[in-house]
C-alpha cells in the first residue's frame, strides 16, 4: 500500500535478511517479513513496513513484494511492468534455482546486492528484526509455514471464518482477503490508538508525495 513511502526500509530489511541467513530462500523470506511484522504489532501497536498480507494457501504474503522480487527475476506476462511497483534490485538479487525433475519445485534464491543502511530503522525496531533472525534462520520455510497455520493465528482465523481451504481447494491456493493486524489490538486501547497515529502519519506522507508529483 505505502511502497512509494517505504521502498528504502523494505529493500534494506530485505537486504538485512540476506546479508544474515544463508541459503534464504522467496518463501522463507516472506515468512520472515511476515512474522516482524504482526509481533511489532503484538509489541507496540505499529508495524515495521505497512505492507498489506493476503491469505493465500501456504500463509500470509504480502502480494505487491511477491510480484516485484519475482518480476525482478522474471517477465510473467507482457504487462509484468505493471506490477513491479518497488524498486527492489538495488537492494537484493534474485536468482531462479532450478530442478530439474520438477518445474514446481523450482526455487528464488535471494541475495544481497547493496550495503545495509541501519538509518531506517529505529533501535526497538533492530532489536526486532534481529532477535527474530536468531529465531528463524535455521528453520525451513515449512516450518515456519506450519507455525503460521497453528489454531488462532490471523491466517487461520481467515481461513476459518471465510471458508478458504474449498477456496484454495478449487480455485488455486490465493485468496483477496487481507489480514487485518489490528484484530490484535482490541483489547489494548494504547496500542490500536498508536496504530491509528502512525497510519494517518504514513497516508499524510503518501499524499504529500502524490502532491509533490502535480
Amino acid at each position: 500500500m505505502f511502497y512509494y513511502i517505504c521502498n528504502e526500509k523494505i529493500g534494506n530489511l530485505l537486504l538485512y535478511l540476506a546479508e544474515k541467513i544463508q541459503n534464504l530462500h522467496l518463501t522463507k523470506l516472506l515468512k520472515i517479513i511476515y512474522i516482524i511484522d504482526e509481533t511489532a504489532v503484538r509489541e507496540t501497536g505499529v508495524p515495521v513496513t505497512w505492507l498489506d498480507y493476503q491469505v493465500w494457501e501456504y500463509g500470509p504474503v504480502p502480494k505487491d513484494l511477491y510480484e516485484g522480487l519475482m518480476n525482478d527475476e522474471i517477465e510473467m506476462h507482457q504487462y509484468s511492468f505493471l506490477y513491479n511497483k518497488f524498486n527492489l534490485n538495488k537492494f537484493v538479487k534474485v536468482e531462479r534455482k532450478i530442478n530439474l525433475s520438477n518445474k514446481q519445485a523450482d526455487s528464488f534464491a535471494i541475495f544481497p546486492n547493496a550495503k545495509f543502511d541501519d538509518g531506517e530503522f529505529n533501535d526497538y525496531e533492530m532489536e526486532l528484526i534481529d532477535k527474530t533472525i536468531d529465531t528463524y534462520k535455521t528453520l525451513s520455510s515449512e516450518q515456519i509455514i506450519s507455525q503460521l497455520h497453528e489454531k488462532g493465528t490471523l491466517w487461520g482465523k481467515m481461513v476459518n471464518s471465510k471458508v478458504l481451504q474449498r477456496n484454495f481447494w478449487f480455485k488455486g491456493n490465493r485468496s483477496n482477503y487481507t489480514i487485518d493486524f489490528t484484530d490484535l489490538l482490541e483489547e489494548d486501547s494504547y496500542k490500536a490508538m498508536a496504530y491509528k497515529a502512525a497510519y494517518e502519519a504514513i497516508i499524510f506522507q503518501k499524499e504529500l508525495r502524490m502532491l509533490a508529483k502535480y
